[in-house]
């Protein structure tokens, strides 16, 4: 009853002063449609795939708090200092599950409840990356149907799971580069910006990356007093810097090494014999390879899985989406002159699809690409959406 009320009291307090130009309706509807999604994860994770990452972490946070858990002093210092690597699986869970474990112990390690916060967290950012680009942009019904709506970015933005964090994290960095081009940024968004990368750093490095190249270059195309060739050249010349630089966001993405480090990832995310996913036949640890996966790559990780692929139940939303996506992407090219800002359009894809082809590489298992696949499905379908669903604005 008491968390009830202390989220019940966070949204209302929040309805009062954060609803922007959004009626009220709309804006418990969201929350419902999030903890809805939330709970149905949850679900499948616990009572039908009785595994998975949800369950590992909320496990070895409530470990983390019997163990230290008992003296604040000791807890502060474990938090900071304590090396879990024995329980967790990499880096970045290490940081997730220190992360969420005041939460897990605030609710007295109740798996469910954590969730419903973490869900509230996502949910606060994502409402208020809507709020900012709805005010600079407009669009504000097709911004909810793309973070509220949309299968991919609905399920796996809530809940006990990284992509909570993170994705709100990109959503809101994104949101705020967006309003670079009309406002100078204050000190506390530019505090939620380097926290946002702190958090990206931490447990999607790959979103940070694609922030950064998409940050400076939409900052060169709409804010550079140059010609537009010099535009595209310090675009290309940022592209050829940050490939070199990548290898500080992580040391596996050094330029000698990455064909080997994404060649080693497709392998180990290969998908069970009963279970659906991506096949690179041409692959292997060299350039070359690289270069000739690259377009079947790209394809799967922006429209896949398609139709007929798999006839698992679990997986027909995000079938039925990425269906959506490709009859929206064509309506779009077949019309792609009518689009006011082609040159902003094209960057924007350019930078979804480097990352959805990174993202195709190293993780071609479904299941788990199209939870991967949720950093950057909202933004995908407002590209493809801006022309054919313009009249539903």
């Amino acid at each position: 009853m008491l968390h009830a009320l202390v989220v019940g009291l966070i949204l209302f307090t929040l309805s009062l002063f954060g609803r922007g130009a959004y009626p009220r309706w709309s804006y418990y509807l969201a929350f419902l449609l999030k903890a809805t999604a939330t709970i149905g994860v949850g679900y499948y994770y616990l009572a039908i795939a009785v595994e998975g990452d949800t369950i590992i972490h909320f496990q070895e946070a409530v470990s983390f708090n019997n163990k230290y858990g008992s003296n604040p002093l000791t807890y502060f210092n474990a938090l900071v200092q304590a090396d879990i690597s024995n329980l967790s699986q990499n880096w970045r869970s290490v940081f997730f599950v220190k992360m969420i474990s005041p939460i897990v112990l605030f609710t007295g390690n109740q798996y469910w409840i954590t969730s419903l916060y973490l869900t509230l967290i996502s949910f606060i950012a994502i409402w208020s990356s809507m709020q900012v680009i709805n005010r600079y942009y407009g669009h504000k019904w097709l911004l909810y149907l793309a973070f509220f709506t949309i299968p991919t970015s609905l399920f796996w933005t809530g809940g006990l799971f990284k992509e909570a964090i993170a994705n709100s994290a990109f959503y809101l960095a994104i949101s705020i580069i967006l309003c670079l081009a009309y406002i100078k940024v204050k000190w506390p968004s530019a505090l939620l910006l380097l926290l946002c990368a702190f958090l990206l750093y931490k447990l999607r490095f790959y979103g940070l990356g694609i922030a950064i190249i998409f940050g400076v270059g939409y900052l060169l195309l709409t804010t550079a007093s140059i010609s537009r060739g010099k535009q595209l050249a310090s675009i290309f010349l940022m592209l050829v810097v940050g490939f070199g630089a990548a290898q500080f966001l992580h040391p596996y993405l050094r330029p000698s090494r990455l064909p080997l480090t994404l060649f080693e990832s497709y392998q180990s995310f290969q998908p069970a014999d009963d279970q659906p996913g991506i096949e690179l036949d041409y692959l292997d640890s060299t350039y070359i390879g690289l270069l000739l996966s690259t377009p079947k790559a790209w394809a799967s990780g922006l429209f896949r899985p398609f139709p007929g692929e798999t006839w698992q139940l679990h997986y027909l939303p995000f079938i039925l989406e990425k269906l959506a996506f490709l009859l929206l992407a064509i309506w779009t090219i077949v019309r792609i002159k009518s689009l006011p800002r082609l040159d902003l359009w094209l960057f924007g894809l350019l930078c979804l699809s480097m990352l959805a082809t990174f993202l195709a590489i190293s993780t071609p298992n479904f299941g788990s690409l199209v939870r991967y696949q949720s950093i950057f499905t909202p933004f995908l379908f407002l590209l493809f959406a801006l022309l054919p669903l313009k009249k539903f604005d």
